[in-house]
């Protein structure tokens, strides 16, 4: 399977309130086609590999400057309303509001949302609710919406370590890894290479969790739920 995914609540008139006419989509296709961040490589060659797309050092996620420029050493001003980059992508960057989500699965797309722009903290705060929200598990009771599967749960639980690790807090980060592989999560490859995770296998603790979790899953089928994970 080839293609783009997206949160629908991006697309036009889609619930993600400052982010929903569809810009994330064009950003998302750029992808797709090749293109990289206009703030790839920062100041230094080749920058994107795009020749007339000024150097830019970092993101913008909050305005649209127009004479910010990051890279002085170089010609041009930063190209703020590039599609490849963060602040041109809906509404300059300059609001990031959204309705709450309902479901866990809601949840979890937003959060993802909010991690492409790099609000960890406000994707913290959505994939935490998300563990507490209904999902697509057991129905118990004919008057009440189905519980979280354990399947969304694993993936709230991978994407809060991941928050947390890029908000330098080891050891909720590492609470929340132990609890998403206690369910059943078994990849340990991403684990290990996702760059989203890179401050939580700096910590001394990290390798003694991951060896208890991989010696308990020896000889036992493990359980994929990967597409739920994002593309990181």
């Amino acid at each position: 399977m080839d293609g783009v995914i997206v949160h629908y609540g991006t697309l036009p008139m889609g619930k993600v309130k400052g982010y929903n006419t569809g810009g994330t989509a064009i950003h998302e296709v750029g992808h797709w086609h090749g293109l990289l961040h206009v703030f790839e490589n920062g100041c230094s060659p080749p920058g994107d590999a795009v020749a007339d797309t000024p150097y830019c050092l970092r993101p913008d996620n909050d305005s649209c400057p127009t004479s910010r420029d990051s890279c002085p050493q170089q010609p041009g001003k930063d190209p703020i309303s590039n599609w490849m980059g963060y602040s041109a992508t809906e509404n300059d960057g300059s609001t990031f509001d959204y309705d709450e989500p309902e479901t866990a699965k809601e949840a979890i797309d937003l959060g993802l949302v909010l991690c492409k722009q790099q609000k960890w903290d406000k994707a913290l705060t959505i994939f935490e609710k998300g563990l507490t929200l209904p999902g697509t598990g057991i129905k118990r009771f004919r008057d009440k919406p189905r519980l979280i599967s354990d399947g969304e749960k694993m993936a709230s639980l991978y994407n809060i370590a991941c928050c947390h690790a890029q908000l330098q807090d080891a050891r909720s980060g590492l609470v929340a890894l132990s609890g998403c592989m206690e369910l059943g999560y078994t990849d340990f490859n991403q684990i290990r290479t996702d760059p989203d995770l890179d401050f939580l296998r700096k910590d001394s603790r990290f390798e003694g969790l991951m060896d208890r979790f991989q010696k308990k899953s020896s000889g036992f089928l493990g359980l994929d739920f990967s597409g739920l994970f994002g593309n990181k």
